[in-house]
């Protein structure tokens, strides 16, 4: 995945969110909320 790509995740009550994936240092994606 690249860095600055949106990616689309679907709840478990069928909501969505688009969320904007930054890498971190240790290349993980970055976390939003939680």
């Amino acid at each position: 995945m690249k860095n600055g790509d949106g990616i689309t995740v679907t709840w478990s009550d069928n909501s969505t969110s688009t969320i904007e994936t930054i890498k971190g240092d240790k290349g993980e994606d970055g976390k939003n909320g939680t």
